[in-house]
């Protein structure tokens, strides 16, 4: 296996530009903060976005845009590249501002982001009805309502996911899918 990746990381450093972009996120799953990089740019006339890491933080006893920096510079090492060869980060609008001040590169905020800021700001107003449809929908989660509600339909019950705004979305369309029956 580390054969395999150490030929996918010189096949990734030879095809990418002395230049690119570089789309980048974080996340935290089960108590372990997680980090995606992705190269961007042109290549063969198509966006290429090949997958640079995808690991836990380095340290994540200091989960810091100090600490995030330090990452995105081992990971662009492995490749042969320094902070020097990107022109642009694609990352969310929060705390990933400090890392573009950090290191003089400019951001360009992620779409999806401002949107979900957007929807969420929007949706203030009908928090107490959303958490309501929220908790009936978790209670219908719960094996012994599962199975009853099995008896009526095959749809199953969708719970809110906080850092996803679609999935109140979601979980109001199968609150009224039920709902009809």
């Amino acid at each position: 296996m580390k054969e395999i990746a150490k030929e996918v990381e010189l096949k990734v450093a030879k095809d990418m530009p002395e230049k690119f972009g570089l789309m980048y996120d974080g996340w935290t799953s089960n108590g372990t903060h997680f980090i995606g990089i992705y190269a961007v740019y042109p290549h063969c006339n198509y966006s290429y976005y090949p997958l640079l890491s995808l690991s836990p933080l380095l340290d994540e006893e200091e989960p810091t845009a100090e600490a995030h920096l330090d990452f995105i510079k081992s990971t662009l090492s492995i490749y042969n590249r320094s902070l020097d060869s990107i022109i642009f980060l694609i990352c969310d609008n929060c705390s990933n501002k400090k890392i573009s001040k950090l290191c003089g590169i400019p951001m360009i905020g992620c779409a999806s982001h401002k949107f979900a800021l957007s929807v969420t700001e929007i949706l203030k107003d009908y928090e107490k009805e959303i958490e309501k449809v929220n908790v009936l929908l978790i209670q219908l989660r719960h094996l012994k309502n599962r199975a009853k509600l099995r008896k009526y339909t095959y749809y199953e019950p969708v719970k809110k996911n906080f850092t996803r705004w679609s999935s109140i979305y979601n979980m109001i369309g199968r609150f009224f899918q039920i709902r009809m029956l």
